[in-house]
């Protein structure tokens, strides 16, 4: 008796391993669809600022590292109206950033809220874009349960970059970003679901042996 029941746990000890080692080598391929709800362009008497969600793309969220992602861009432009002025922008935004998990395709939504300020300026040909941007407390980390996975979005370092300056009279400057990260695990019960296959498999096996 003793030795079945030790034998039960070795069992289910290397079935754990092995689910886990699963765990960590699998990929989680998922669909990001991203879409601004509001900010969108923001015009101002010899400016403008414009945001812009990020192309739809496929990525891989395998752990442990996930992966970083593109949200949205922001672009500030010159009108070409005025060759000396200071714009001010106070610019609130929402991305709707939609997760669809290929395996299962079922799919959910992030929230992500913030608000871009500061100014665009120029001074002859001399041109400048201070725009900072702040997420909203709180957005972050946020969990959807997709197919038996969990993704986690978090921000990564530099999960804003602010945009150049316009390039000249007239003219748009460089893209500014915003970024996410996503990572995805499984759910622990799909790892214990794992596991017990695993018991069942070397409860089969041991059987099969003693009756030869």
């Amino acid at each position: 008796m003793l030795f079945r029941k030790l034998s039960a746990l070795a069992g289910l000890a290397v079935a754990l391993m092995f689910a886990a080692e699963q765990r960590a080598q699998a990929a989680f391929d998922v669909t990001i669809t991203s879409a601004v709800i509001s900010g969108g362009s923001t015009v101002e008497p010899n400016s403008s600022v414009t945001i812009t969600p990020a192309a739809d793309q496929t990525v891989s969220a395998a752990p442990p590292l996930g992966t970083d992602f593109g949200i949205g861009n922001i672009q500030a432009a010159d009108l070409g109206v005025s060759t000396t002025y200071t714009d001010t922008y106070t610019i609130p935004y929402q991305f709707n950033i939609t997760v669809t998990d290929l395996a299962s395709t079922a799919s959910g939504t992030f929230i992500i809220t913030g608000t871009v300020s500061g100014s665009v300026s120029g001074t002859g040909t001399l041109f400048q874009a201070n725009l900072n941007n702040a997420y909203a407390p709180g957005d972050a980390p946020q969990t959807l349960i997709l197919g038996g996975t969990a993704y986690v979005f978090t921000f990564p370092a530099g999960a804003y970059a602010a945009p150049g300056a316009p390039a000249g009279p007239g003219l748009p400057g460089s893209l500014g970003a915003f970024t996410g990260h996503i990572t995805a695990v499984p759910e622990p019960a799909s790892v214990v679901l794992v596991g017990m296959g695993g018991l069942g498999a070397f409860g089969l096996f041991r059987r099969r042996r003693s009756t030869r």
